[in-house]
């Protein structure tokens, strides 16, 4: 939920949402009230997360005689290995003024026990290929988000007034915000790209909701209430931002070569994530509509935007590895939320120009294939009734679809079924889904259960979570489409103790899984699977763990 004004502005399932999980947040129950005089409402919070993770399955010798999968399974590689042992504290501090105006501000600081600044190598491969990193320590990046470190998050003043009796809300700063309903997929929702997402943290979280994982960026953002039934919003962004990967030689770091940590790979310098170098207009405007006779909320969008997430493992006319990043994609979205007593149904619709599509690797280009696609998002959310079984709960649902409707730019470049750049590492023939290709249609489905008791113990309440998010039929067109590529999954179960709504223990196990290739010998005669490895992420596949976290805040 976003506060443009002191009076939040959410849809119905939001509400529910708010009300049923507590997901949503204003100002923390448990925060500090400083005294500031009867004007001035002003808040500290601080809540402190505490991790522990172990490996819970023994290196797949062909994902470690990777080259490219190698650093990140060796890092932790073996079977009970701790693979976290973190702490980490959020810091919020907030203040109204006569609930007019005031600010907000936020910052987080880490460290993780479990990590040195090792950067392990398969051995077998000696000095032949080398190591990611320059003298196989990590470089000051990975050493920042893995070691210990600390960042500023949000910032920014914001003002609610009327005009000409019409209630205007303003924001200033560093802030996130979050149109559409979607829950889970944040490449084919309304709200792609309108802020970067952490995947260190959603991989880490499997079952997190995307809007958990947004990273705030600097804009101002405005909303005028022009009838009870009827607003508009606006953003202008002054900073780009890039998804967050987890990095090479980590637990959860899928590929070696990438990102903004490794120094070079294969004799290949690495020069990271190449960020655009203007502003180009970023911008989006949203009208809000919830007429009485509908009792419902509808959204109308539109949004121009450079996106976060880059193309990878392209070259520079001398050789250089580098990312980059689609700039001018256009975005035209429809949003939908109706409510049914407990349940509530949300629909998204939209359609993007000039998106980054999935490209051939290791390309001399400063930019992949580029192509118009749709998205249509259908999720529900139900706030689960008392019976003999439990208590109370939340079920979400969400469905996405996403179909190809040209290849706008760079036709060349596009790794489709059917094009040239689709091979079969293993025959050298024509390669099919299975070997990462896209694919015209794509369908994912993805959901969170978590039943609860409530009183289980004194003050104690318990709930069970269960995830899972997978791809059914097909490889999504756009870039990232790997992730929820046919066949994948990405879950987790786990038991969540509550004490007194504040403090928090969970014990749960996360796994992964995408469909694999064939498997072949490699360069130092030890088998490995073929070219990537298969459809997705298949390095993680051998990766799943238990983790342990405690929360709680004062």
């Amino acid at each position: 939920m976003q506060k443009i004004s002191g009076r939040p502005r959410c849809g119905k399932l939001q509400k529910i949402a708010i009300a049923v999980s507590g997901c949503c947040f204003a100002i923390g129950a448990q925060a500090a009230k400083i005294d500031a005089g009867s004007d001035w409402d002003i808040n500290l919070d601080n809540s402190v997360q505490y991790t522990a993770g172990w490996r819970a399955q023994g290196m797949d010798p062909k994902i470690g005689n990777h080259v490219a999968f190698a650093q990140g399974d060796y890092k932790f590689k073996d079977e009970g290995d701790m693979v976290t042992n973190r702490i980490q504290d959020l810091i919020e501090f907030q203040g109204v003024y006569k609930g007019k105006m005031g600010f907000r501000t936020s910052a987080a600081v880490w460290k993780d026990f479990a990590y040195n600044d090792d950067a392990n190598q398969n051995p077998a491969f000696g000095g032949l290929m080398g190591n990611a990193y320059n003298g196989g320590t990590y470089s000051g990046h990975t050493k920042k988000y893995y070691l210990q470190g600390g960042e500023m998050l949000d910032y920014f003043l914001f003002l609610n007034t009327d005009i000409a009796e019409t209630p205007v809300h303003l924001k200033v700063g560093r802030l996130s915000q979050y149109w559409g309903n979607a829950f889970f997929f944040g490449f084919s929702n309304i709200g792609f790209s309108q802020s970067p997402i952490d995947f260190q943290k959603g991989f880490s979280q499997p079952g997190t909701e995307v809007k958990e994982l947004f990273m705030p960026r600097k804009q101002i953002a405005a909303s005028v209430d022009i009838t009870p039934e009827l607003s508009v919003a606006a953003q202008w962004f002054f900073e780009f931002r890039g998804n967050r990967y987890p990095e090479s030689a980590t637990y959860l770091g899928f590929f070696d070569p990438l990102f903004d940590g490794p120094n070079s790979w294969a004799g290949m310098p690495n020069d990271g994530m190449i960020r655009p170098k203007d502003n180009n207009k970023n911008f989006g405007v949203k009208v809000a509509w919830s007429p009485s006779w509908a009792n419902a909320d509808m959204g109308f969008y539109y949004r121009q935007f450079d996106e976060v997430d880059p193309w990878l493992t392209l070259l520079t006319p001398a050789g250089h590895l580098q990312g980059r990043y689609a700039e001018g994609t256009k975005l035209f979205g429809f949003s939908l939320e109706k409510s049914f007593g407990l349940a509530s149904m949300g629909l998204e619709i939209n359609h993007r120009r000039n998106t980054a599509l999935n490209s051939a690797p290791l390309q001399v280009t400063d930019e992949g294939a580029r192509g118009n696609l749709s998205n249509v998002i259908l999720n529900t959310f139900v706030q689960l009734g008392s019976n003999p079984i439990w208590d109370t709960g939340i079920f979400l649902a969400e469905f996405s679809y996403t179909r190809l409707h040209s290849v706008t730019k760079n036709a060349s470049l596009y790794n489709g079924v059917g094009t040239a750049n689709c091979v079969n590492p293993t025959t050298g023939g024509a390669g099919s889904w299975r070997d990462g290709c896209s694919t015209k249609n794509q369908l994912a489905f993805a959901m969170l259960f978590e039943p609860q008791w409530l009183q289980v113990f004194p003050s104690i309440d318990i709930s069970t979570p269960i995830s899972l998010t997978t791809g059914l039929t097909g490889n999504a067109a756009y870039r990232a489409g790997a992730f929820y590529a046919e066949g994948s999954q990405i879950y987790s179960v786990g038991v969540k103790a509550t004490y007194q709504s504040k403090t928090s223990l969970t014990l749960q196990y996360n796994g992964y899984h995408w469909r694999t290739g064939d498997t072949a010998n490699n360069a130092f005669g030890l088998p490995a699977y073929n070219g990537f490895g298969g459809n997705g992420a298949v390095s993680l596949n051998d990766r799943a763990w238990l983790q342990l976290t405690l929360k709680t805040s004062f």
